[in-house]
């Protein structure tokens, strides 16, 4: 049976070509005998659904028509193909209602994504000024919006926001992304003001919002980059946190415990009776293995950002991690964030590093890594003191082949990982490969950067003319009043490996050489457990040893020693010294420095030896004559 189409208003719709007709397939399927009297249909290129086939042709008309002037004569949302047919006719209705103003949005958001190999080129302006009027529109009338049409508006401007923060269209023609990157993020007190407007009505229905709707808030506002004040001294984030902690978490998914904690870690929001109920949550839960890779990543990076070091969860999220068969299905940025949070929390868990390390040796694409990724693996390992040479060779290899792609961050991490973790002479190759890169990116650098960054090519002991020249002083001298003590103790060997060990025309001014010095020699010392045992057994082998020695340069020794007529130095290093039994860039750098340019031949005991020994008075005296050379 023909039927018409209801009379709209007066406004002169662009109807897309699919609004126009209706395709209707059986599916094949057997349809169940709960569902009989219904029919699988589907509607354009619309998600199949069940239509109920007890009803005539003329009641389904019906129900159309009455669908249709409920939405306020608005077409439906989801047979709109292209963005500027779908902003022209919402500009040309200004009276929608709420929920087709948050479908409207909603569709919007999904054409971007759906749409980002073909985007359409405009040639005019009139897009821009359509979206600028339904950006109005939603925020003068967003007080009256619902719970529901809400949060559906700040999620789905949110991620349209994410789609075009950063696109930037070179050409003179515009395309849907351009405009709306003009619209929402060019003109910023616009997205500031419609999140405050936003903000301001959610505050007033938070009692009224379920759980997902408080998720969905505050990712959204994290997504947007903003934290809307809603009352002196108090912000939207803090709303829904009192209001979540109120609340019963046993009905979150994975998704919506990884939403939240993430959000509030990424716009660096405090509130721990939060973060604290939900690993309490979590950890009472029993099948936290199977959260996704990506809900167990964003989980801990986001109590590592916040600076919440809860070991209880960690420890839980480790073990569930470590259960796993495999880590295929954990990408590279998975990865990467699960070993920085547990460096940055200072949770050791040497099983969960071994396992993700041999994950990474067995993927042929680590290569494919981004910057990123690879400067963090690098980082995390280094920090949480597991060493793993391969994994490190493979990390150099594929940072060799991105090198263009590292920020200045990444790459002072980088080498820093390196040297710091001893592994900076079996690479120099990465050293002399990044050394041009570096270069380009001096003046990204900050004073953690500069001082990380020479400090590692000192422990390299890899020279660098494009790198090391008057340039690399002047910015030196640019941030002299910036660096902390420990950045001018790395400088200051740096000086030294320039000066006294390259014999270097390159030097510091007298004042910036002193201010280094004084920061040397000033840091506290750190006396091994069995300082006094070596020291006595020196004594006992006649030897007469003079303790705690500063050298002219500045290096502090335990002991010092005359062996016929050799001078000794002796250092007995505890275990934050070694890496395993590999010793640390500091070690290694201080050996070399001391022998180099003090004369004294020097010579380290490995807490790990000197333990064997077992308080044996002779054995020491054994071990340290053939440690002297004296017989």
């Amino acid at each position: 049976k023909a039927t018409t189409r209801p009379r709209l208003s007066n406004a002169e719709w662009l109807y897309p070509k699919q609004m126009t007709k209706q395709i209707i397939t059986r599916s094949t399927r057997t349809i169940p005998p709960a569902a009989s009297s219904k029919r699988l249909t589907r509607n354009g290129d619309g998600p199949r659904r069940l239509r109920d086939s007890s009803k005539s042709a003329d009641q389904r008309r019906k129900q159309r028509q009455n669908n249709h002037r409920s939405s306020g004569g608005f077409p439906e949302v989801n047979n709109f193909r292209q963005i500027d047919q779908l902003v022209q006719a919402a500009f040309n209705c200004p009276h929608l209602s709420p929920g087709n103003m948050a479908a409207i949005w909603h569709r919007i958001s999904h054409l971007l994504v759906v749409s980002s190999g073909e985007q359409k080129e405009h040639q005019h302006q009139s897009l821009g000024h359509e979206l600028g009027v339904l950006v109005t529109r939603t925020q003068n009338r967003i007080s009256k919006y619902t719970p529901k049409p809400l949060c559906k508006t700040a999620w789905s401007i949110a991620n349209i926001i994410k789609v075009v923060r950063n696109y930037q269209n070179s050409s003179e023609v515009l395309t849907d992304r351009q405009i709306l990157h003009n619209v929402l993020i060019r003109d910023e007190s616009r997205k500031n003001n419609l999140f405050q407007a936003i903000a301001s009505a959610a505050v007033a229905r938070v009692s009224r919002f379920d759980s997902r709707g408080h998720i969905s808030m505050a990712y959204a506002c994290a997504i947007a980059e903003v934290c809307p004040k809603t009352a002196p001294g108090s912000t939207l984030f803090g709303c829904i946190a009192d209001a979540v902690v109120c609340q019963d978490l046993r009905l979150f998914k994975c998704q919506d415990f990884s939403n939240l904690a993430w959000a509030f870690a990424v716009r660096k929001v405090s509130h721990p009776r939060l973060f604290e109920k939900i690993a309490d949550e979590l950890i009472a839960c029993h099948h936290l293995g199977s959260f996704g890779p990506q809900c167990l990543s964003n989980i801990v990076w986001a109590y590592a950002t916040a600076n919440v070091s809860h070991r209880g969860l960690f420890g839980r999220t480790a073990d569930a991690i470590v259960t796993y068969r495999h880590l295929r299905l954990f990408r590279s940025q998975d990865l990467s964030n699960i070993l920085w949070a547990f460096a940055t929390a200072k949770i050791s868990r040497p099983r969960l590093f071994e396992k993700v390390a041999d994950e990474l040796v067995s993927r042929r694409e680590l290569e494919l890594f981004d910057s990123q990724s690879l400067s963090r693996v690098a980082w995390a390992f280094t920090i949480a003191r597991v060493p793993n040479q391969i994994l490190f060779g493979k990390v150099a290899d594929a940072a060799i082949m991105r090198k263009n792609a590292f920020c200045a961050e990444g790459i002072a991490n980088l080498l820093w990982a390196f040297s710091s973790s001893g592994l900076a002479q079996s690479q120099t190759f990465l050293y002399e490969s990044m050394a041009p890169r570096v270069a380009d990116l001096l003046y990204h650098c900050n004073n953690q950067h500069l001082a990380s960054i020479a400090w590692s090519y000192a422990v390299a002991n890899v020279d660098s003319p494009i790198l090391f020249s008057s340039t690399f002083t002047e910015i030196l001298l640019d941030k002299f009043d910036a660096f902390n003590c420990a950045q001018l103790c790395q400088i200051y060997q740096w000086h030294l490996w320039q000066k006294e060990e390259l014999s270097s025309s390159l030097s510091l001014p007298l004042a910036f050489e002193k201010l280094c010095y004084d920061a040397f020699v000033s840091k506290k010392l750190h006396v091994s457990i069995y300082h006094k045992e070596v020291v006595s057994a020196l004594n006992a082998l006649g030897l007469d040893p003079k303790e705690e020695v500063l050298t002219p340069v500045g290096f502090s020794l335990d002991a010092v020693v005359k062996v016929g007529g050799t001078t000794i130095g002796v250092k007995v290093d505890g275990s934050h010294i070694f890496i395993g039994q590999m010793p640390v860039g500091r070690a290694i750098l201080k050996r070399r420095q001391v022998e180099n340019m003090e004369g004294i031949r020097f010579e380290c005991i490995p807490h790990f030896e000197w333990r064997k020994l077992r308080g044996d008075c002779c054995k020491q005296q054994d071990y340290l004559r053939d440690l002297l050379g004296r017989a």
